[in-house]
C-alpha cells in the first residue's frame, strides 16, 4: 500500500514508514541495506498518518486514521505496543517526540496536546490558546528547546507554547497556513 508518513531515526540509519489501507502497517527499514528490520502492526485502521522516534530511538509513536485517531507508543525493535490512547475526535496532522525529553506532541484540527508516558498509560494536557491567541487548526510542530513548542497555524502565524500554554504569536509568517516547521540549533525554518 501507499506510504503516507515517515520518520527518521536519530541514528540516521533507520526510517519508519506508515501505510494507508484497511489494515495499515508500520515498516522500519535499515536505509543502508533497504531491508525491513521491524513491522509494528495491528493497532491502526485506514492509515498511519504520522510517526516519530523518541530522542534515544528506542520508541516510536504513531497515529492512526480511525475515528478516535488512536496514538500508539511502540517498542519498535520488538514490534510491541507500550501504550495506546485515543488521540482526538478531529484529525491529527502531526505527532512527534520532543528531541529534549519524553514529551509527545500531537496537533491537528483545532487542537494541540502534550503527552507524557506514565508506565503503560499516555496522559495528556490540551494546549491553552486563550487569551494570547485564537484556537485554530495546527498543521505542524517543532521543538527548539526543552519545554517549548512552535506550532504552524492555519492562519499563517507561528504560536510559541511553553509547557502547554501559548505565550507568544509571530504573526503572518506565511500568507496561508504554516504546513511545515523545523527547528535546529541553527534556527527555525517554515514552509507554507
Amino acid at each position: 500500500d501507499d506510504i503516507v508518513s515517515l520518520a527518521m531515526h536519530p541514528d540516521g540509519v533507520h526510517v519508519a514508514t506508515g501505510q494507508v489501507g484497511r489494515d495499515p502497517v508500520i515498516l522500519v527499514w535499515d536505509t543502508t541495506t533497504m531491508k525491513r528490520v521491524a513491522v509494528p502492526c495491528g493497532a491502526h485502521e485506514r492509515a498511519v498518518t504520522s510517526l516519530g522516534f523518541s530522542k534515544d530511538g528506542s520508541r516510536l509513536v504513531s497515529v492512526g486514521l480511525n475515528d478516535k485517531h488512536t496514538i500508539v507508543v511502540w517498542d519498535w525493535k520488538n514490534a510491541a505496543p507500550i501504550a495506546k490512547a485515543e488521540g482526538h475526535t478531529d484529525k491529527i496532522f502531526s505527532i512527534d517526540f520532543s528531541p529534549f525529553d519524553d514529551t509527545i506532541i500531537s496537533a491537528g484540527i483545532r487542537h494541540i496536546k502534550f503527552w507524557k508516558l506514565n508506565g503503560s498509560v499516555l496522559e495528556n494536557k490540551r494546549g491553552v490558546f486563550h487569551p494570547v491567541g485564537e484556537l485554530q487548526t495546527v498543521y505542524s510542530v517543532a521543538v527548539p528547546e526543552a519545554g517549548v513548542a512552535l506550532a504552524g497555524m492555519e492562519s499563517g502565524h507561528v504560536y510559541r507554547f511553553v509547557d502547554n500554554t501559548l505565550k507568544d504569536v509571530v504573526q503572518n509568517v506565511h500568507v496561508g497556513g504554516v504546513t511545515a516547521i523545523n527547528a535546529s540549533k541553527n534556527g527555525v525554518v517554515t514552509g507554507g
